[in-house]
C-alpha cells in the first residue's frame, strides 16, 4: 500500500509542478513590469469609436466588425471582455476560430497578456474562465452569461456561421470579426453572407450593428497604414500583371 501512495503522491506533484509551479516560473520575468488595464483603451479614428460604444452597449446581442488586419477587430472586443468579466456581468470569454489553426490561440495569447500574467491567463483556461475553441467543437452547446468572440470568420461558410449564432445563450453577446478582402478568401464566405443579408434588410435587424474599418484604422505602427493602402485601395491604373490568380490588385477583387 505504500507503494500506492507513494506513487499517487509523485503524480499529484508532477502535476500540480507542470499546471501551475511551470507556468509560474515563465512569468517570473513578468513581475514588476506594467500590464494594461481596461481604462487603457483609447479607439483612435471614427471607426474605432463607434466599434467601442457599440462594444459597451450590452443591450446589443451581435456585433459585425470586418476591416483589415491590425485595426484592433480582436483587441478591442477582448479588452472589453475582460472589463465585462472584471465587472461580473459575463463569467466567460469564449474565443472561437472556423479553422483549428494553433496560431489562433497564440494571437489571443498575445492579446490577454496585455491584461494578464501568463501564469492567470494558464490558470483561467484551467477552469474555463476563458475558453479558446474551434467553432466545431462549440456543436450542440448553448453558451450563457458568456462574451463570445468569433475571429477570422472569412473563413467559415454561410452555414457554419449560422450555427455560430445558434450558441448565443442568455445573457450572451457576440461579436463576429473578419476580414472579406483577405487574399484567397471565397467571395460567398460566411461573413460576406451575413453582412449582405443584414444590410438588404437593416429594419428588421436593429440588434444587429456592423463596423467597417479601413487602413486609416491601424495605429499599430504608421508604415502598416501605407503598406495597407497598398493592398486594399484600388489602383489608378491597371497593374502589368493585373490578371494573375496570385495579384492582389485583380479585377475580381475590387470589382464594384
Amino acid at each position: 500500500m505504500s507503494k500506492i501512495y507513494n506513487y499517487l503522491f509523485v503524480y499529484s506533484a508532477f502535476t500540480m509542478f507542470s499546471r501551475y509551479l511551470i507556468p509560474f516560473v515563465k512569468n517570473i520575468g513578468r513581475i514588476g513590469r506594467p500590464i494594461h488595464t481596461v481604462s487603457s483603451i483609447s479607439p483612435g479614428g471614427q471607426n474605432q469609436r463607434r466599434y467601442v460604444r457599440y462594444l459597451q452597449n450590452r443591450q446589443l446581442p451581435l456585433l459585425i466588425c470586418e476591416g483589415p488586419p491590425k485595426t484592433g477587430k480582436t483587441w478591442f472586443a477582448c479588452a472589453m471582455a475582460v472589463q465585462e468579466l472584471r465587472s461580473g456581468h459575463i463569467k466567460r470569454i469564449v474565443i472561437t476560430h472556423p479553422t483549428t489553426e494553433p496560431t489562433h490561440s497564440r494571437l489571443i495569447f498575445d492579446i490577454f497578456e496585455d491584461f494578464y500574467s501568463g501564469f492567470d491567463i494558464h490558470t483561467m483556461i484551467e477552469y474555463g474562465t476563458i475558453e479558446i475553441s474551434p467553432l466545431s467543437h462549440l456543436t450542440g452547446r448553448t453558451l450563457n452569461n458568456s462574451l463570445i468572440i468569433s475571429n477570422d470568420m472569412q473563413k467559415s461558410s454561410p452555414e457554419q456561421m449560422y450555427d455560430l449564432t445558434t450558441h448565443l445563450g442568455h445573457n450572451s453577446r457576440m461579436v463576429i470579426t473578419g476580414n472579406v478582402k483577405q487574399i484567397g478568401v471565397a467571395p460567398n464566405n460566411g461573413l460576406s453572407d451575413l453582412i449582405l443579408r443584414v444590410e438588404k434588410d437593416h429594419q428588421s435587424h436593429r440588434d444587429v450593428r456592423i463596423i467597417k474599418m479601413d487602413t486609416g484604422d491601424i495605429h499599430s505602427n504608421q508604415i502598416l497604414s501605407k503598406i495597407g493602402d497598398l493592398y486594399y485601395t484600388k489602383p489608378s491604373k491597371p497593374l502589368q500583371n493585373e490578371h494573375s490568380p496570385f495579384s492582389v490588385f485583380s479585377k475580381k477583387r475590387f470589382r464594384d
